[in-house]
């Protein structure tokens, strides 16, 4: 009775099927030869479900795969080594005049705000 001739019949034990109830009492109900067919479009179901869910799945995960990889190839956290020799430079040169902290001390600082915040 799980499965009936018509759509309306068959979507109930469908629906229950994708969320992990299988009618699986049902069988001792039916001719034999039925059985078998209940059986195989159980199974072919359960493949079928299975495969377009997996699909679903990995659409999103490579989708999110592909935005993260387009972000990583735009973002420039190195250039030439002439620039990356004038930017230390600059770098030295700024921190003398205007006094910044030593990175021992920055570092220090973001740790224990780090401790803190846990």
């Amino acid at each position: 009775e799980g499965f009936g001739s018509s759509w309306a019949v068959a979507s109930g034990p469908q629906f229950q099927m994708l969320i992990g109830e299988w009618p699986f009492d049902s069988l001792t109900d039916v001719d034999p030869h039925d059985q078998i067919n209940q059986m195989v479009y159980q199974v072919v179901y359960a493949i079928v479900v299975f495969f377009l869910l997996i699909n679903f799945f990995l659409a999103i995960v490579v989708d999110a795969f592909m935005k993260v990889k387009l972000r990583i190839a735009l973002m420039v956290v190195e250039g030439p080594f002439p620039a990356d020799l004038a930017a230390l430079g600059v770098t030295l040169f700024l921190s003398i005049r205007e006094a910044w902290p030593a990175r021992t001390v920055v570092i220090d600082a973001c740790d224990k705000l780090l401790d803190v915040q846990r």
